[in-house]
């Protein structure tokens, strides 16, 4: 493994603190990003997170002004702690010839890069922490301002295992609803966005596919044009995830870091060890090595985000 010169305690060690911290400096690449944005900064266990409403619309003048008030509201977001150690007997390093020690080292950095996805995808999957309207990411009755009911939690009749012509179907029903979303003041909140990132289970892979790349696809036994593909109207980035657990349902999310919030508390971020002097080394003939954070996730803009459920 590239940076990890030597199998002594002190070198995992400090590799560890080298390629952890890095992670908390660089950020995270991908998906996480585009659905959640940069992690914020925390000082505290629950922080609260306003949220100001919509801004007037300009509007022909009659006689004098008539400013508008912000609505105000706000989401709760909880860190918790999290760990992950690792244990390796004294024998284990003294032993090895095949390089196991530093695989386990790689897998416990690895796990910790994953961390972020694992947590937002619970949260999709999980669907029970409330956003700003009192309501979960997804719901059938989000409500904000003077705008009417909207939903983000749709269903496609026809089957719940999709072929490439539903899923291309299901997709324009997801990005339609996107487009029609509006704020507190009943205003379309999603214009000119066309960057999405199509968060699927395996069972959907090759469905996917054929929507999203295929020209041609077949429907009732005909052949059609894939408008979604031939207009090029939007951009995809499918992240596949069996962490979802699910069979029959995909999420459409806006690029724009807005649906989902990510906090970390400064400060709380460890790597310590349990190593040579120590008294668990003398008891145990064993070294531990150990992360610990403390976090938080949780849904941000609902707009952003619809969820859409194949049935029969």
């Amino acid at each position: 493994m590239a940076g990890l010169k030597s199998l002594d305690p002190s070198n995992i060690e400090a590799y560890l603190f080298f390629e952890l911290t890095k992670q908390m400096t660089d950020g995270d690449a991908g998906w996480v990003n585009d659905v959640a944005g940069p992690v914020i900064d925390s000082d505290e266990e629950k922080e609260t997170y306003a949220g100001v409403g919509a801004v007037p619309r300009m509007r022909k003048m009659n006689g004098k002004r008539a400013a508008d008030d912000l609505l105000g509201l706000s989401v709760a977001i909880t860190s918790e702690t999290f760990e992950a150690t690792l244990r390796v007997r004294r024998k284990e390093i003294r032993r090895d010839k095949t390089g196991q020690v530093q695989r386990r080292v790689g897998e416990l950095i690895q796990n910790s890069e994953m961390h972020w996805e694992e947590m937002l995808i619970d949260d999709i999957k999980t669907n029970t922490k409330l956003g700003y309207d009192l309501k979960p990411l997804f719901s059938t009755t989000h409500k904000v301002g003077r705008s009417a009911v909207q939903s983000n939690s749709l269903t496609r009749a026809g089957g719940a295992v999709p072929d490439a012509s539903m899923f291309e179907d299901a997709i324009w029903i997801a990005t339609r609803a996107l487009k029609e979303f509006t704020d507190d003041v009943s205003r379309p909140v999603n214009r000119g966005k066309n960057s999405l990132v199509l968060l699927i289970p395996p069972a959907f892979n090759k469905a996917a596919a054929g929507a999203l790349k295929a020209e041609v696809i077949l429907s009732g036994g005909q052949a059609s044009t894939n408008v979604l593909v031939v207009a090029q109207n939007y951009t995809f980035r499918v992240v596949e995830s069996a962490d979802l657990g699910w069979t029959d349902k995909f999420a459409l999310f806006y690029a724009d870091g807005k649906s989902m919030i990510r906090q970390q508390e400064q400060d709380s971020f460890y790597v310590e060890t349990k190593g040579p002097g120590s008294d668990y080394a003398f008891d145990n003939a064993a070294y531990e090595f150990g992360v610990m954070v403390d976090r938080g996730s949780g849904p941000g803009r609902w707009q952003s985000a619809v969820q859409l459920q194949f049935t029969a």
